[in-house]
């Protein structure tokens, strides 16, 4: 049931001008529910979703002018669309 910790899977779908082998890893840890795991990161050829919304997140809230309150702002904005 689901993907075990850090195992390798291949999407079966290509990208115009690339191969369709890509390599992908998940980590999962259990969740609780016995035999169930949850994914915790999603590794697309070197490069960790879980870091890049991190260094994302780190940049917004140390940047001058930016920070606790700008985010704030963003997130009512996006939400009254």
């Amino acid at each position: 049931s689901g993907v075990a910790a850090g195992a390798p899977s291949t999407p079966t779908t290509a990208m115009p001008g690339r191969s369709a082998q890509r390599s992908m890893h998940s980590c999962a840890r259990p969740c609780g529910v016995i035999g169930s795991n949850r994914v915790i990161d999603i590794i697309t050829e070197g490069s960790s979703l879980t870091k890049n919304y991190y260094d994302q997140f780190l940049k917004m809230m140390t940047t001058a002018g930016q920070g606790y309150p700008y985010m704030v702002q963003k997130l009512k904005e996006k939400s009254a669309n």
